[in-house]
């Protein structure tokens, strides 16, 4: 049995509880390398320093916000490495804004807050198995 690779995530979000529980179910389903960042600022930064093979983006974020984020990756902005995995976390009143994103195929997958355990499972088994999410 092929063992399974390791993971780079970064998650951002400055509600610190998010990171944190998102890190421990993230811990739970694979073997994964955790950068967390706390601002948009932070975020450009390590995507300019670091190939993710999945970001967990919020958009309310202080400096830059996250659907500036979003157009930067998606015009390829500066030395951006794009990652290979794209989900945008949101309360339920913004996600269907990001169905346009979603369909362009800027970002993979949706992750309304509060999340449960179950959607990272999802989440993670479609970017073990190279799947994109449907976004539904």
């Amino acid at each position: 049995m092929a063992k399974q690779p390791v993971l780079d995530i970064l998650i951002v979000d400055d509600e610190l509880d998010i990171p944190l529980a998102l890190s421990l179910m993230l811990r739970e389903l694979a073997e994964v390398n955790i950068s967390v960042v706390v601002d948009g600022q932070e975020a450009m930064d390590a995507l300019t320093d670091t190939k993710f093979d999945l970001l967990f983006l919020d958009l309310h974020l202080p400096i830059v916000t996250g659907e500036k984020i979003l157009d930067a990756i998606a015009a390829g902005e500066g030395n951006i490495q794009k990652p290979g995995h794209i989900i945008v976390m949101s309360t339920g009143s913004r996600l269907h804004e990001l169905q346009t994103g979603l369909s362009a195929g800027v970002i993979d997958g949706l992750l309304e807050k509060p999340f449960q355990y179950s959607d990272l499972q999802g989440i993670i088994a479609d970017v073990m198995t190279g799947d994109f999410l449907s976004g539904d």
